[in-house]
C-alpha cells in the first residue's frame, strides 16, 4: 500500500488543499518560519502534523475526538491509495461514522479488512511523536504484543507460537494472582500450602475419631429414663445431617467454579479471537479458494461454544435443584433432631457429650472449608507447575525456529552498522541484538536492543528509534512506506538529521517504497546549501507562518 494523494475539503465542500506524494523515495512536508523573531508564531500551528493525521485518518484510525478538535467537524479528507497495484479512493468526513471506499460507504472494520490494514503494524511505520522504546510507541518496555507485531513485520515465522506462549503466560499470571488472593485470605505462605493441607487432613481424621468415641459413649450410656431407640436414631440422624451438609457444600463449590468460568467467558469472546487467528493463517497457507467464509467458520465455532455454555448453565440448574433437595432433607433432619434432643436433654452427661459433638462438628465444618480452599489453591499450583513446563516447551520450540534466522539477523546488524557510519562523521559504532531472553522472570520472551557507542550527542535515543524504523523499511514486505513527523528528530544534531533524511531516501528508493517526513527548515537550514536545494526538490507541500493562506487549512486553526 502506498499513499499517492491527499485532498482536504472544508464544510462547504470546497477543495482547500491537494497534496501529491512521490510514488517512491522521499516526500517532504516542509514547514518554513518566515519571521523567527515573532514569538507569538510557531511552526507547530501551520499544519504539518495535521496533514499526517489526515493521512492516518483515511487509513482507519478509530477515534476522531482524540485526533481533531470540534472545529474540524464536517471537513472531508479524501485520499488516493495504491493497493495491490490498483488506485483506490478513500474518503472520510470528520465527526461522522463510516468511511467511503471507491464511493461505497463501509463500516470502519469492514474497510480495514478489505485493505488488510493492521493498525498495530501501522503504528510501527507511522510515527507522529518521539517514543520511549525502539519498537513500542506507548511504553518504556515493549509489550508482548509489540514483539508479536515486530516479528510479523520482519517475517519471523513463529507468530502462532508466540501467541500460544503469550496465552500461557497470561493464564499463569491470572492463576498466580488468584493464589495470592487466596493465601492472603487464609493468612499462610505459599510454601506452607501443602504442609497446611496435610495437617488439616490429619486434624479432620482426629476429629472424626473423637466423634466416633463420643458416639460410642452415647451408645453405652445407661439412661433408663430415656428410650434407647431415640438415642440411636439421634446418632444416626446427626451423622446423616453432617454427610448431607458436606454433600451440599461440595455441590455449592462446584456451582461457584462453574459461575466463575461463565464470568470469564463473558469477558472475552475467545471463540472469535481463536477462529479469526485460524482463519488468517488458513488464508495465507491455503489461499482464499479453499477457505470457507469467516462468518461460516465463526458461526460453527460459536455454535459449539454456545452449546458448551448451555451445557454449563444446565449443570448449574441441576446443581441448584440438588441443593434445594439437600436443603429440604437437612431441614427435615434438623427438625427431627430438635425433637429428639428435647426428649433426651434430661441427661446431663448426655448433654455434655452432645455439646462436645456439636463443637467438634463446627470444627470439622471450618476445617472442611479451609481444606476446600487449600485444595483449590493446591490444584492451581499443580496447574501452574504444568503450565511452566508447557511454557518452557513452547520457548524451546520458538528458540529452535529462532536459530533459523541468525543469517538474517547478521544481515540486519551489518545494515545498522553501515547506517550509523552514514549518519555520524565521528567514530560511532552500532550493534543490533535480538535474542531469546535467558531471564525467565521477564514477561517478554525476547531481548531486543540497539546500542550506539561513541559520541552521538543528546539525540542518541531518537537516532536509535529511527534506525529501528529503517530496519523495518528495509527488510519488511508488510509495509510500503515509513512516515516520520518532525518531532521524531527532536534532540538530533542538524548535521545528523541531514544524513538521516538522505539515508531514508536512499533506502526507500532502493526498496521501491515511500519515505514521508515533515520537517522544519530550522532543523537543517543553513548548514549545506546543497541539502536546502535537495529538500526543495523533494517537498510535496510548503507551509509557513506568513499569513493564514499559507497554513494547511487556509483558516485560523483553533
Amino acid at each position: 500500500m502506498k499513499i499517492l494523494k491527499i485532498k482536504v475539503y472544508n464544510p462547504q465542500e470546497e477543495l482547500v488543499r491537494e497534496v501529491d506524494f512521490n510514488n517512491e523515495g522521499l516526500s517532504v512536508i516542509l514547514g518554513r518560519i518566515i519571521d523567527p523573531e515573532a514569538k507569538e508564531k510557531s511552526s507547530n500551528s501551520i499544519g504539518k502534523t495535521l496533514l499526517l493525521l489526515f493521512v492516518n485518518y483515511i487509513l482507519g484510525s478509530n477515534s476522531t475526538s482524540k485526533l481533531f478538535s470540534k472545529f474540524l467537524n464536517d471537513w472531508a479528507i479524501e485520499g488516493e491509495i495504491l493497493f495491490d497495484g490498483n488506485k483506490v479512493n478513500i474518503k472520510r468526513v470528520i465527526g461522522t461514522e463510516g468511511i467511503f471506499y471507491n464511493n461505497t460507504k463501509l463500516e470502519l472494520d469492514s474497510f480495514k479488512k478489505i485493505l488488510r490494514i493492521n493498525r498495530p503494524e501501522l503504528e510501527k511505520v507511522f510515527l507522529l511523536k518521539s517514543r520511549e522504546n525502539i519498537i513500542s510507541t506507548r511504553f518504556p518496555n515493549p509489550s508482548l504484543k509489540d514483539f508479536e507485531v515486530f516479528c510479523n513485520l520482519m517475517n519471523f515465522d513463529f507468530i502462532n507460537d508466540l501467541e500460544e506462549y503469550d496465552k500461557l503466560k497470561d493464564e499463569k499470571e491470572k492463576k498466580s494472582k488468584a493464589i495470592k488472593e487466596m493465601l492472603k485470605m487464609l493468612e499462610i505462605n505459599l510454601k506452607d500450602v501443602r504442609k497446611e493441607l496435610f495437617n488439616i487432613t490429619k486434624q479432620l481424621e482426629e476429629k472424626e475419631q473423637e466423634i466416633e468415641k463420643l458416639n460410642l459413649k452415647l451408645e453405652n450410656l445407661d439412661l433408663t429414663s430415656l428410650n434407647s431407640n431415640i438415642i440411636q436414631e439421634y446418632a444416626q440422624n446427626s451423622d446423616s445431617l453432617k454427610k448431607l451438609e458436606f454433600k451440599k457444600y461440595k455441590v455449592e463449590i462446584e456451582n461457584n467454579n462453574l459461575r466463575k468460568y461463565l464470568e470469564e467467558s463473558n469477558k472475552l469472546d475467545k471463540g472469535s479471537l481463536m477462529i479469526e487467528g485460524l482463519y488468517k493463517k488458513a488464508k495465507v497457507d491455503l489461499g482464499e479458494v479453499v477457505v470457507k467464509r469467516l462468518v461460516d467458520v465463526k458461526s460453527f465455532f460459536e455454535t459449539i461454544y454456545q452449546n458448551r455454555l448451555l451445557s454449563i448453565n444446565k449443570e448449574i440448574e441441576n446443581n441448584n435443584y440438588e441443593i434445594k433437595q439437600f436443603d429440604i432433607q437437612i431441614e427435615k433432619l434438623k427438625n427431627t433432631i430438635k425433637k429428639e434432643l428435647k426428649i433426651i436433654s434430661e441427661s446431663k452427661l448426655y448433654q455434655e457429650i452432645i455439646n462436645n459433638i456439636s463443637k467438634i462438628n463446627l470444627d470439622i465444618q471450618e476445617l472442611n472449608y479451609k481444606r476446600g480452599s487449600l485444595s483449590s489453591t493446591d490444584n492451581l499450583l499443580l496447574n501452574i507447575e504444568k503450565m511452566e513446563d508447557d511454557i518452557e516447551l513452547k520457548k524451546s520450540q520458538i528458540s529452535k525456529k529462532f536459530k533459523e534466522y541468525q543469517e538474517k539477523l547478521e544481515t540486519i546488524n551489518n545494515f545498522v552498522y553501515q547506517c550509523v557510519k552514514d549518519i555520524f562523521s565521528t567514530n560511532v559504532t552500532a550493534y543490533f541484538d535480538f535474542s531469546i531472553s535467558s531471564n525467565n522472570r521477564k514477561k517478554s520472551l525476547f531481548d531486543l536492543e540497539l546500542t550506539l557507542d561513541g559520541d552521538t550527542g543528546e539525540g542518541r535515543k531518537a537516532v536509535k528509534n529511527i534506525l529501528m524504523d529503517f530496519i523495518i523499511l528495509k527488510f519488511s514486505d508488510k509495509s510500503q512506506f515509513l512516515i516520520h513527523d518532525s518531532s521524531c528528530f527532536s534532540g538530533i544534531d542538524s548535521r545528523n538529521i541531514i544524513s538521516i533524511i538522505s539515508l531514508g531516501k536512499h533506502i526507500a528508493e532502493k526498496e521501491n517504497k515511500q519515505y514521508i517526513v515533515s520537517l522544519n527548515t530550522f532543523q537543517y537550514s543553513g548548514i549545506y546549501s546543497e541539502f536546502d536545494s535537495f529538500v526543495d526538490s523533494k517537498k510535496v507541500i510548503e507551509l509557513t507562518d506568513d499569513g493564514v493562506e499559507n497554513k494547511l487549512l487556509r483558516v485560523e486553526f483553533k
